[in-house]
Parts: C-alpha cells; sequence; structure tokens
C-alpha cells in the first residue's frame, strides 16, 4: 500500500526513471562504434545492477534485513578497500591508451548514469511503497 502523500512521488520518480533507461538504451546504441553497442549495453546493465544491490543496502525493510545488510556492506567494504585497489596499481598503466579515449568517457557515464537512477528508483519505492518512511 503506499503512503498517502507519496503518490506524485512515486509516479513521477518511476515515470522518470522509465524515460531515463529508455534514453539510456537509446544512446548506448547509436554511440556504439563497430557495432560495440553490445558492449555499451552490458555497463548499462552492470551500473544497473550495481545500483539495485547499493539501493537496496542503503533501504531496508525491517529491523533483520538492516542487521543482514550491515554484515554484507563490512564485507564488501573489506573487499574493495583490500583486493580491489591494491590490483588497480597493475591495470591502470597496461590500460593508459583505452583510458584516455573519448569512448571510455562515455561508457564511464554510461554506468554512472544507470547505476544512479537504479539506486534512486529502488530506495524511493522501498521507502515510500513498502512504508518504510
Amino acid at each position: 500500500m503506499i503512503k498517502l502523500g507519496y503518490q506524485w512521488t512515486l509516479i513521477t520518480s518511476n515515470t522518470s526513471a522509465f524515460i531515463g533507461g529508455i534514453a539510456l538504451v537509446w544512446f548506448a546504441y547509436k554511440l556504439g562504434e563497430n557495432n560495440t553497442y553490445f558492449l555499451n549495453w552490458v555497463i548499462c546493465l552492470l551500473g544497473a545492477v550495481i545500483g539495485w544491490v547499493i539501493g537496496l543496502i542503503t533501504s531496508p525493510s525491517s529491523q533483520s534485513e538492516k542487521e543482514q545488510f550491515s554484515g554484507i556492506t563490512k564485507a564488501i567494504s573489506v573487499f574493495l578497500s583490500g583486493y580491489i585497489l591494491s590490483k588497480l596499481d597493475c591495470v591502470i598503466p597496461t590500460m593508459y591508451d583505452k583510458i584516455t579515449s573519448d569512448l571510455f568517457f562515455i561508457r564511464i557515464a554510461f554506468f554512472l548514469i544507470a547505476f544512479f537512477i537504479t539506486v534512486i528508483i529502488v530506495f524511493i519505492n522501498r521507502r515510500y511503497f513498502l512504508n518504510v518512511v
């Protein structure tokens, strides 16, 4: 049941996200060089999936879910701060030519747009549709 007063928040947020998602898929297709639009779509999908997970973690619907997410968040942060960051110094110099291309920054933008749209929509829907406010 939607909490009273938040119907328009849900309607406008979900409609905006839908339109933004359609535009993102279209841009990912149009900016795919030499039929690489599938890679652009995979990058958008990866951003959306990671955004979904972050959106779930940031909006627990119960106290038990909050406790479970706390443990998961700690494990993920340990993994990211330890293993991933230690590998970046080896990867960045070998990929320098690809990192400086315009297409690289466009794909980073695809990832970030999909990520933030998904985080916002998951958070808003869990907060206002599940009456967690």
